[in-house]
């Protein structure tokens, strides 16, 4: 029978190859590059990137919906963080629209019900931000060319409500007092945002 000269030879070299191959991958972050992240999808940098930091909590914005009935604290503080978005649009050039979200009050027997009622206005009016910012329109983008799930970019938007209340919620009360009554799941979202006020740190959310 007449050998067929190479074939064996090439096969134990293709697999010699393949394994150098596998064992550089591992010793050079192979599971990065197999695993990478999702990025951040095109834009939402430039969208965020125009608006200014929340500065700290005065005492005097701390004040803001401490006393009076639930509906009144609550709306206090909303007529407040409305206010600040608006001027936060102004001030990065864009057009601003009154939100509209469905009000939903923790009971009256919660402890930290002052910090609950930031939160909740926080996260609303991050949603309410994204929409205006056109980030559902760069995130959907992404999803329709398959680079990301729909149970993804629900996961990642919520992050970053989460992050942009956290970013506005410190303007109006302390930042523990917010990450306190907040789920585990979006503690670390709202401290982000919280440690500088500034939105344009939030896009991280988009690119876990």
């Amino acid at each position: 029978m007449t050998a067929r000269p190479g074939r064996g030879v090439l096969g134990r070299r293709g697999l010699v190859i393949g394994m150098a191959i596998l064992v550089a991958v591992a010793l050079f972050g192979g599971r990065r590059l197999l695993h990478a992240p999702s990025r951040v999808p095109a834009g939402v940098d430039q969208a965020l990137a125009r608006y200014p930091a929340f500065a700290p909590a005065t005492p005097a914005r701390v004040a803001v919906g401490s006393h009076g009935g639930r509906w009144t604290r609550y709306a206090a503080i909303a007529a407040l963080g409305t206010a600040d978005w608006r001027a936060a649009f102004a001030e990065a050039g864009r057009a601003w629209a009154p939100p509209t979200w469905r009000v939903v009050l923790p009971p009256p027997t919660v402890t930290d019900q002052r910090a609950r009622f930031v939160l909740a206005i926080g996260l609303a009016l991050g949603d309410w931000v994204q929409d205006l910012s056109g980030i559902p329109g760069l995130v959907g983008a992404d999803r329709r060319h398959g680079t990301a799930s729909a149970a993804s970019v629900a996961i990642q938007t919520t992050r970053l409500d989460a992050c942009l209340a956290g970013a506005w919620g410190r303007s109006v009360a302390p930042p523990e007092a917010i990450e306190r009554v907040v789920t585990p799941a979006l503690r670390s979202w709202v401290a982000r945002g919280a440690a500088t006020g500034l939105p344009a740190t939030c896009t991280a959310a988009l690119g876990v």
